[in-house]
C-alpha cells in the first residue's frame, strides 16, 4: 500500500552550504542552495620556474558540508608554455658566439692579433695569436693557462662593448685597461678572477 505525502515547510536543512577551497588560491567562500549555480573567478600569478618549456599547473577544487563535514573535489589541469627571454641591463654574447659569427663583428677584425689589442707578456708567447684564435683558448696550468682563459674572455669582452646591438656595462677602453692590468701582474688568482669577471658579465644574455 502507498499513501502520499508532501513535505512543506521543513524545519531543518542539513548541508544546505558548502565552504569552497581551492589548491591555487585557498578558501574561495562558502556556497548555499540559494546561491547556486555559482562561479568563483580570481587571478594567479605562477613561477618563477628554473627552466624553459612546457609546464603542467594542476588545480584542485574542494567542498565541505556545513553540517555533516562530508567533502568532495574536483581537479583540473592548465597547461603553460615557460618562454625566456635575455635579461634586460647588462648583456653580453659569449665567447662560442663571436667566434662562430665573425661577420656580426665590430670594431675589430679577425685577422687582428692579441698584441695590436692588449700589452701581452712576452714569456707568455702569445702576442702573434689572432683574436678569433684566441677564443678557442681551452686554459691550462700556471699563469699562461690562466691568461688564455683571460683573453678568451676579454676578447669576447671586446666585442661585445663594441658592438652597438649589446648593453654592456663595460667600455671597450675599461676592457682593455683591466686585462692590461691583470696580466702585467702575471699572478694567477688575479688573472682568473678578472676571467671570472668577464665571463660573468659576457654570459648574461646574447640580444643578437
Amino acid at each position: 500500500m502507498q499513501t502520499p505525502f508532501a513535505f512543506t515547510n521543513p524545519t531543518t536543512e542539513i548541508d544546505e552550504c558548502v565552504l569552497v577551497t581551492d589548491s591555487q588560491a585557498g578558501t574561495l567562500g562558502t556556497v548555499c542552495v540559494g546561491d547556486a549555480p555559482k562561479t568563483f573567478t580570481y587571478t594567479k600569478t605562477i613561477g618563477p620556474f628554473s627552466e624553459c618549456g612546457p609546464r603542467k599547473i594542476d588545480n584542485t577544487a574542494v567542498f565541505t558540508t556545513n553540517d555533516t563535514g562530508a567533502t568532495g573535489s574536483d581537479s583540473a589541469s592548465v597547461d603553460v608554455d615557460v618562454v625566456c627571454r635575455p635579461p634586460t641591463g647588462d648583456e653580453g654574447c659569449t665567447p662560442g658566439y663571436w667566434k662562430n659569427h665573425p661577420e656580426a663583428w665590430a670594431g675589430f677584425t679577425t685577422g687582428q692579433t692579441l698584441e695590436s689589442v692588449f700589452d701581452v707578456p712576452d714569456s707568455l708567447g702569445l702576442d702573434s695569436v689572432s683574436l678569433h684564435s684566441a677564443l678557442s683558448f681551452g686554459g691550462g696550468p700556471g699563469t699562461l693557462g690562466a691568461s688564455q682563459i683571460l683573453l678568451r674572455a676579454s676578447v669576447a669582452a671586446l666585442l661585445n662593448s663594441a658592438s652597438s646591438g649589446v648593453d654592456y656595462p663595460l667600455t671597450t677602453a675599461q676592457v682593455i685597461a683591466q686585462v692590461n692590468a691583470a696580466l702585467a701582474t702575471l699572478d694567477r688568482a688575479t688573472i682568473l678572477n678578472l676571467a671570472t669577471d668577464l665571463d660573468n658579465k659576457n654570459n648574461l644574455g646574447c640580444p643578437l
